[in-house]
């Protein structure tokens, strides 16, 4: 699946256009998002990078969800 600009995205399809972004974290936060975003790189087998919009939906939904997700892909 892709956004409407014809980005790559893990979760889709995307409600509507707008984009998220993570820039106002502390260190320790920063740390632990690109940590998350390792993670869920490895869980869905992704060959490119993973936005932050995807990272923050597999937060959101947890990690049973986001396994349970990727299993239906």
């Amino acid at each position: 699946m892709t956004t409407k600009t014809g980005r790559p995205v893990i979760f889709g399809p995307k409600d509507d256009d707008k984009t998220v972004r993570a820039l106002a974290l502390t260190k320790r936060g920063r740390v632990l998002f690109e940590k998350a975003r390792k993670r869920l790189k490895k869980l869905a087998k992704w060959p490119g990078s993973v936005s932050d919009g995807d990272v923050i939906e597999s937060l959101a939904r947890g990690d049973d969800e986001t396994a349970a997700y990727l299993r239906q892909k």
